[in-house]
């Protein structure tokens, strides 16, 4: 089996960046997507670590925890009241 690639926020970016140099994923918006538990990460004290492969599965749409929670939003009606 074999490990995971694992990066930090940082070396992530860098490396996405390499991969694709116009991406415009900033390492701000993957430490809220982290932070949201958009992207699933390990914490290690304060190190955060990245699965390349969750994040790029994220980044190629498979967004299935998303979907899940849009499905769960109800809207609710209001009676408005006429005079």
């Amino acid at each position: 089996m074999p490990l995971p690639k694992m990066r930090g926020p940082a070396e992530a970016i860098h490396e996405l960046h390499n991969i694709d140099p116009s991406s415009g994923l900033t390492l701000h918006a993957l430490r809220q997507l982290v932070n949201t538990g958009e992207v699933p990460c390990i914490r290690c004290g304060h190190k955060i670590l990245i699965n390349m492969d969750n994040l790029y599965n994220y980044l190629y749409g498979d967004n299935t925890k998303q979907e899940e929670e849009i499905g769960k939003r109800n809207i609710t009606p209001i009676a408005i009241k006429q005079a």
